[in-house]
């Protein structure tokens, strides 16, 4: 769950 958010916020909320 962790690593989702850490990718989301990564990505400027891109693939979110």
């Amino acid at each position: 769950m962790f690593y989702i958010s850490f990718t989301c916020f990564t990505m400027l909320f891109i693939l979110c």
